[in-house]
């Protein structure tokens, strides 16, 4: 058996090389070689993780996690703002399901009510009040993919590695 460490650092490494490759920089090849990088690493992220009880249980955690990552992923690779807050008000409820699985009822409200019910209705407000004609080339093309991406990978792993 692999010990569950070094699957973790596999997954990370992949899960780094796949963000790297989903950040915007026009290349369609490269988005979804980067979402089946992904794919694959969330995927040994799931296989390292211990059950919860029954397979009810196990199987509305999983699908709850994995909308809840996707949704993630999909608001800091996308390139229109109001995609990327749609993916992040995904997120929020993919996280207040979470908590709500934990038990957490008071948590899962207040994140719904305070992020999906002002902030992220106030950012969507502006962006509507806000939207320009033309776009910068700063607002097209990320620089520092590869820093961003590694730096966010690193956290998840480590983040990962702390909590198994």
């Amino acid at each position: 058996m692999i010990d569950p460490r070094y699957l973790y650092i596999l997954a990370t490494v992949l899960a780094a090389l796949g963000m790297w490759r989903l950040l915007p920089r026009g290349d369609a090849r490269g988005r979804l070689s980067g979402a089946a990088l992904m794919a694959v690493a969330l995927g040994l992220y799931a296989a390292g993780l211990p059950g919860l009880g029954n397979w009810v249980a196990n199987a509305v955690f999983y699908v709850l996690a994995a909308v809840t990552v996707v949704a993630a992923i999909c608001t800091v690779t996308f390139r229109n703002p109001v995609y990327c807050a749609i993916w992040f008000g995904l997120s929020l409820l993919g996280t207040a399901g979470l908590l709500l699985l934990a038990g957490a009822q008071f948590l899962a409200v207040a994140t719904v009510v305070v992020y999906a019910g002002a902030i992220l209705v106030t950012f969507l407000f502006v962006l509507m009040l806000a939207q320009t004609e033309g776009r910068a080339s700063y607002d097209r093309v990320s620089f520092e993919s590869l820093a961003a991406a590694v730096t966010s990978i690193v956290i998840l792993g480590v983040l990962t590695v702390a909590i198994a």
